[in-house]
Order: C-alpha cells, then structure tokens, then sequence
C-alpha cells in the first residue's frame, strides 16, 4: 500500500463512523441494518466527493494566480 490519500476518502473511516452512529442510533432504539449502513456509506462518500470537486472549482474561479506548469 504506497499510494496515499485524504482520511475522507477511506471507506473504512465512514464505514467506522456509520458504525459509531449506527451504535449511537441503537442506544435511542432506532435500528440500521448492514445492508443499509453500507448504503449510507456509500451515499455520504457520494456527497463529500461532490462537495470536494465543488470546492476545488470554486476555489480555482477565485484564485489570483495562474497555474504554470515545471519546465
């Protein structure tokens, strides 16, 4: 494993905070199948991707220097 990446882009770190919620959610006797806390996951990795790239075009429109390439 020698590629890196953010913690928001791990699925094993929304799965583990779907877990955490799933729990919490358990302890006020709401229940959330497997099934469903991996579709959770997967929509709620869904929005932060889109969020992501949102954020990075917005950020490049109000940039105010140009991105030059190494020679």
């Amino acid at each position: 494993m020698f590629d890196t990446k953010r913690w928001w882009q791990s699925r094993t770190i929304w799965l583990g905070l779907i877990g955490i919620l799933a729990t919490l959610l358990r302890f006020f006797e709401i229940e959330i199948d497997a099934a469903d806390q991996g579709a959770l996951a997967d929509h709620i990795l869904a929005v932060v991707q889109a969020v992501s790239f949102a954020g990075s075009i917005i950020t490049r429109a109000r940039a105010t220097a140009a991105i030059k390439a190494r020679k």
